[in-house]
Order: structure tokens, then C-alpha cells, then sequence
């Protein structure tokens, strides 16, 4: 059996999230596709070349250095919700304006599948996790 943990979120955010932060939330945990204002990164692949899978091809900058171009990827890639492979049940994200208490706060629960390699990455966009 491979490597993975199950990891729950369940958290409420701040009702005066900007749509910039929301676009990115739900980016993140699967619920929405890349902002607009998310732009691609270079990255300097000179050590790496040989490792590289074929459909990234590098190119060599202005210093010489060989790069290539890609967007950062979501610390949740998936989509939600999806059968779980390596836990049981299903895995998913939900994101809701939670205005029952006057307060309009968001509530976030979230169900992934993790490989410990990628603690990091998950706990970047959520508070309290980094």
C-alpha cells in the first residue's frame, strides 16, 4: 500500500475575503480553475535536464540558463469530489458563505488523499496549517 494519509480540513474563514482570495481558495482545494491573475513562473531547470518528462521542453534564456515555463500548481490539483484510491470513501472540498450567524463568515471542509511529500504544499494556501 503506498504512502498515504488522509487529511481533514475543516476551518471558517473571514467573511471580507477579497474575490481575488476566493478565486485563489478554490483554485487551491479543487473547487475552480486558475485566475486570471495567476502568471506563469521560470523556473531554472540546469541541473534537472536529464530528469525532465518529454512533454516539458526547455529553452535557453538571455544568461544562458535553461528554463522552462509553468504555472504554479494548485496544493489541490484533483477536482472535488472523486472516489478516494488509497483511503476509504470519497475525497472533496466544499466551500460555503455561512451567513446563519450574522457574521458571513466562509466554512471550509476538505477530505484529500496526501502523500507525506506533499504536507508542504497543502498546508501554503490555508492558515493555521504552515
Amino acid at each position: 500500500m503506498a504512502d498515504i494519509h488522509e487529511l481533514m480540513v475543516a476551518m471558517d474563514l473571514r467573511g471580507d475575503l477579497s474575490e481575488t482570495e476566493l478565486a485563489e481558495l478554490r483554485r487551491h482545494v479543487g473547487l475552480g480553475s486558475r485566475p486570471e491573475h495567476i502568471t506563469e513562473e521560470t523556473i531554472v531547470v540546469n541541473d534537472v535536464l536529464d530528469l525532465l518528462p518529454d512533454e516539458q521542453e526547455p529553452v535557453q534564456d538571455e544568461k544562458g540558463d535553461w528554463v522552462i515555463k509553468e504555472f504554479p500548481q494548485p496544493a489541490w490539483g484533483e477536482g472535488s469530489p472523486y472516489a478516494a484510491s488509497e483511503i476509504p470513501g470519497a475525497g472533496c472540498s466544499i466551500l460555503v458563505r455561512a451567513d446563519d450567524h450574522g457574521d458571513e463568515r466562509w466554512a471550509l471542509t476538505c477530505r484529500w488523499e496526501i502523500h507525506p511529500d506533499g504536507h508542504a504544499e497543502v498546508a501554503e494556501p490555508l492558515p493555521g496549517l504552515g
